[in-house]
């Protein structure tokens, strides 16, 4: 499964969805897919991701090539994810339930179904930067990246193509940003991307 905290609800393949047992169709409820597809939400239970469980949950059941392609069986979405109190373990590759000392105290906002937190790049303060475990690279709005003089790489061979959540490919322009700091959290002397 993957986790995805800009995904609001829950996706699953059909393969899977196939295996849990249907409680409900979600009345007058419907979610946008992969593909932007209105798609029905069904009500399914019980559910056991660990370590995420409950009686029911509600998911999408999409038929997309995307989850083939890097061999998941869903998506874990806000819908799931928010109801649980985590800790990512990037580096040992590890997820557990108890709470993170490093995060402890971290001030954020949900708006709109995604999590926002003020971050610092080169010691300046950059509001509402959005947390996605679906994206995979560091994205600055380009008029924040001119804002600080990042500077920036045309070099065609510099251009990242990577596709959105709609199925639109952006080409992301590399900057090399000296710092940048989530609270306690600081990495230097790295890439982020920004797109027109």
């Amino acid at each position: 499964m993957l986790f995805d905290t800009g995904c609001g609800t829950s996706m699953l393949s059909p393969k899977v969805g196939a295996k849990g047992k249907l409680v409900a169709k979600v009345k007058c409820a419907s979610a946008s897919g992969i593909l932007g597809k209105t798609l029905e939400v069904l009500a399914l239970g019980p559910v056991d991701f660990s370590p995420f469980k409950s009686d029911t949950a509600e998911f999408i059941i999409e038929d997309h090539e995307y989850f083939n392609e890097i061999n998941i069986d869903g998506v874990l979405g806000q819908n799931i994810l928010f109801k649980n109190t985590l800790t990512l373990n990037f580096a040992d590759d590890l997820v557990n339930t108890t709470e993170s000392p490093i995060l402890e105290g971290l001030p954020f906002d949900i708006k709109a179904g995604s999590i926002f937190f003020d971050a610092k790049i080169n010691d300046n303060n950059v509001e509402s930067f959005i947390f996605d475990t679906g994206a995979t690279v560091l994205q600055v709005d380009l008029e924040i990246a001119r804002k600080l003089g990042l500077p920036v790489s045309n070099e065609p061979s510099h251009i990242l193509p990577i596709e959105d959540a709609n199925g639109n490919v952006l080409e992301n322009r590399p900057h090399m940003i000296d710092s940048f700091s989530l609270g306690p959290i600081k990495k230097e002397n790295f890439v982020a991307y920004s797109y027109d």
